[in-house]
């Protein structure tokens, strides 16, 4: 019997993850939406495992897709949207009043007239009161506040300690670096690189402009990158910033910024917006 959630192209998720898929912006929602179970014309079938699928014929609220935007119908409310989800769960009705209040979810607001963030949080509730063992969530960070968010997190976190697996889309490293077991780069719509766990990435590197010197000291681990002008950028690969800054103080180089490279420019040696 096989134990993984779901396949599709060549990304498998496994019980109790929490997985970022991380890329282009219509490649990772298509990607979520095959997974979830939509035909997509020209792309394959998402496969469950044996046990998950069973589980799915008598379920089928197991797996939750939440979309960036559920506004389907003009004068449909917050209130009406979780009944008619409700239905489905049978008694969950004290779980809904303890995320309504976490939310702070009017259910008397239209959901066309609510903010992205509230519209968001409600897509967020109704798939939280399925206890779904695969939640999937397109960009759920994108437009909300700095509170909502830490809110989300303690809700993902719980899904995942109740066995369940999550998948988070996002078109940056940087949008869940501190949430995922496993970070899954797309190109062209399939897994092109995978870390298990944040102590596998590659450690960031950085950016280093300097400007008005005319040589460096060869022991900084500078790589250089471009010129123009008086203006010279390199790539450091050091993990101590003072101890440049103390080195390029003693060459008189005081005129300089250092600043992160992405991830997904270092994966990548992908360095265009950095030239001069």
């Amino acid at each position: 019997m096989n134990e993984y959630l779901c396949k599709y192209n060549n990304i498998t998720i496994l019980p109790k993850r929490i997985v970022a898929i991380i890329g282009d912006n219509k490649e990772t929602t298509q990607l979520l939406q095959a997974m979830a179970g939509f035909t997509l014309k020209g792309m394959p079938k998402v496969q469950y495992g044996d046990e998950f699928g069973r589980q799915l014929k008598k379920e089928p609220w197991k797996l939750q897709f939440v979309p960036d935007d559920i506004v389907c119908y003009r004068d449909l409310t917050a209130g009406d949207f979780l009944k008619g989800i409700g239905m489905k769960f049978g008694d969950v009705e004290e779980e809904k009043a303890a995320l309504l209040e976490l939310f702070n979810i009017d259910i008397e607001e239209k959901l066309l007239d609510m903010t992205f963030e509230s519209n968001r949080a409600v897509a967020m509730t109704a798939s939280l009161l399925a206890t779904p063992m695969l939640l999937l969530l397109d960009k759920p960070f994108d437009m909300v506040s700095s509170v909502m968010y830490k809110k989300f997190i303690k809700e993902i976190v719980k899904t995942y300690f109740s066995g369940g697996s999550v998948v988070i889309s996002a078109e940056r490293y940087e949008d869940i670096e501190l949430l995922c077991s496993d970070y899954i780069f797309l190109r062209d719509g399939k897994a092109d690189k995978h870390f298990v766990g944040r102590k596998n990435l590659p450690v960031t590197s950085k950016i280093v402009t300097i400007w008005g010197c005319s040589s460096m000291p060869g022991d900084l681990k500078l790589i250089p990158l471009c010129k123009k002008g008086d203006c010279m950028r390199f790539i450091y690969n050091g993990d101590d910033v003072s101890r440049l800054a103390a080195h390029l103080s003693l060459t008189k180089c005081t005129d300089f910024t250092v600043e992160e490279l992405g991830i997904e420019e270092q994966i990548y040696s992908d360095y265009k917006r950095w030239m001069l």
